[in-house]
């Protein structure tokens, strides 16, 4: 049976979606992993699939035979992840498609020599209707501080210092609500370009938040919005020059929902493009916006929730350090304290820590599961230190190294160390142990030594 590609003729959608892609030639960044469509991608070689393509459309952009690029349609449609196929690339002429989750063709993929517009923001995809991506560096900070009611800074306040950027504010401040609305936005831009205007049913935004629709919670939805837009955040790297500007361009909201038809009744915003970096690799975490919620709307514990989960170690901090992370205007110390014990309470029972206690030195300490990614990066992290510490060394020939000196530990050493260190984990300590002694002398006892290193070790770990 021969092949019938005769003059397919484009769709409406089709069409309205070709001259949409080349209005967005210029490349901007794509929020979510997306294939940034720059100019000389644009003679039609990167298409997107979605849902109102016909098959004539598939048939017209790809080149295949009818049979197989329905085939392929279908093979999209059928995804673990139905209704998601609307991110699919499809690479013209060779025929090969990649569905989320996969690589794109080799020559699809950013490189480093590519020009900027060809560059994504990489998210896990599928991106899931109860996760929310929040920036590790704004969420360690007092940029959204635990407090109710709001301050309005008319200079520059410095909020906190993350990796030496220092970051300011001046206008209103940003609260924990806030930060809930910044998420719920970011996330319905997930099949946007980060810099194009986005807009949503102000209805579809409220339950997203979890939400009632009532006009009380509309109009503290644009207060929101209207306030992410108007206050001005500054960002000082450390000898380079101070960036100005707003988390969102700008944004439109309805007059009198109450009034207006339903289709009228809509939110438009545009997120700042240039803030694009503070969600790049290793810059971001994917939070259950379910498991939020079950919190209540007490801010401290919201700011401890995604401080917490935003670490992938947790480590001690006074309280004092905790009060001024996260802004709190609670100025006398031990009223802080009692706060945050209810905090951290209500953190346990929601299941988002195991264990935490303050000790003598009034030092906070947390015990929480890592998620399976921050797992993956601890090992990572141990491998690369594990390797550079047992890497030889320039000046010294292969032969004259000393092997590694790593030993089973006896199990009433490991008994002892339980005993004098409950909390902390001996295997841990051992592999610390092993890369430190590397350099060292071949102890005469290997497990009198490792002892001895747990003591300074231990120090600061619980």
């Amino acid at each position: 049976m021969a092949d019938d590609t005769s003059n397919p003729s484009p769709s409406r959608n089709l069409q309205t979606f070709l001259a949409a892609e080349k209005t967005e030639a210029d490349g901007k960044l794509s929020l979510f992993g997306r294939v940034a469509v720059d100019a000389d991608r644009m003679q039609g070689k990167i298409p997107c699939f979605h849902e109102g393509m016909t098959l004539d459309d598939a048939v017209l952009i790809t080149g295949l035979p009818r049979e197989e690029a329905a085939r392929r349609i279908q093979e999209m449609r059928g995804h673990d992840h139905p209704g998601r196929y609307a991110a699919t690339r499809l690479a013209v002429g060779a025929g090969e498609g990649f569905l989320p989750g996969q690589a794109a063709p080799p020559a699809l993929r950013p490189t480093e020599t590519a020009s900027p517009t060809a560059k994504v923001i990489q998210f896990p995809l599928p991106f899931g209707d109860a996760t929310r991506a929040i920036s590790n560096p704004l969420a360690r900070c007092a940029l959204f501080a635990a407090v109710n009611e709001r301050q309005y800074f008319k200079e520059w306040v410095c909020l906190g210092e993350i990796q030496g950027v220092k970051i300011e504010v001046k206008g209103e401040q940003f609260n924990q609500d806030d930060h809930d609305t910044l998420m719920q936005l970011v996330k319905m831009a997930r099949d946007k370009t980060f810099g194009e205007d986005i807009t949503v049913p102000v209805n579809a935004v409220l339950h997203g938040l979890g939400r009632h629709s009532h006009k009380s919670q509309r109009q503290q939805l644009f207060r929101e919005v209207e306030r992410i837009v108007s206050s001005t955040v500054r960002f000082t790297p450390p000898g380079l020059p101070s960036y100005v500007g707003h988390l969102i361009e700008d944004a439109s909201t309805p007059q009198d929902q109450a009034t207006l038809p339903e289709h009228r009744r809509r939110l438009t915003y545009r997120l700042n493009h240039k803030f694009a970096p503070f969600f790049g690799e290793a810059r971001y975490t994917l939070i259950d916006y379910g498991e939020r919620l079950k919190l209540g709307r007490n801010p401290l514990v919201k700011w401890l929730h995604l401080w917490i989960v935003s670490n992938a170690e947790q480590y001690p901090h006074k309280v004092e350090t905790i009060r001024d992370k996260c802004g709190s205007q609670i100025r006398e110390l031990k009223h802080f304290r009692e706060r945050l014990r209810k905090a951290f309470k209500v953190l346990k029972e929601t299941g988002i820590i195991t264990a935490w206690h303050i000790d003598t030195d009034d030092l906070v300490h947390i015990e929480r599961m890592p998620s399976e990614a921050q797992q993956k990066h601890l090992a990572r992290r141990a491998g690369k230190e594990l390797r550079k510490a047992t890497a030889p060394r320039a000046q010294e020939s292969p032969a004259s190294q000393t092997p590694p000196t790593s030993k089973p530990l006896k199990p009433e050493t490991v008994e002892k160390f339980r005993a004098l260190y409950p909390r902390l984990d001996p295997y841990a300590c051992q592999a610390d142990f092993d890369a430190w002694v590397y350099s060292k002398p071949i102890p005469r006892s290997y497990d009198a030594a490792f002892l001895g290193f747990a003591k300074k070790w231990a120090v600061g770990k619980g």
